[in-house]
């Protein structure tokens, strides 16, 4: 119905966990091009839902969010560099679960599921 603000406390990396989960997140990045709807929020909700569900169905509905070109937007993510996120295909089941893994698994690790 309207805007949601959560806010969460996630356990601090050590400095070479950190290091080396940016040095393969940049290369992850840098490494092929990245025509996919993807946001960030999808995960965290999947994460927070139920995280042995179907990842495609919540990256459905945060594509559904984003509407059209009128209005406010209901995820951060589309005030982003990508004009239009929600235009670029979804990846498959496996290939969004893998994504998620290699991008956001510290973060994912800290936070409580299926809540």
């Amino acid at each position: 119905a309207g805007p949601v603000v959560e806010r969460a406390t996630l356990a601090p990396l050590s400095a070479d966990s950190a290091r080396a989960w940016l040095r393969e997140l940049l290369r992850e990045l840098l490494g092929r091009p990245h025509a996919y709807f993807l946001p960030c929020e999808a995960a965290f909700v999947h994460h927070a839902r139920d995280p042995r569900g179907p990842l495609v169905a919540v990256l459905e509905e945060a594509r559904g969010l984003l509407g059209d070109d009128d209005g406010p937007r209901a995820l951060r993510s589309a005030y982003g560099p990508v004009p239009r996120p929600q235009d670029y295909p979804l990846p498959d089941e496996a290939t969004a679960r893998a994504m998620v893994a290699r991008r956001l698994a510290p973060l994912l690790r800290a936070l409580p599921e299926g809540t």
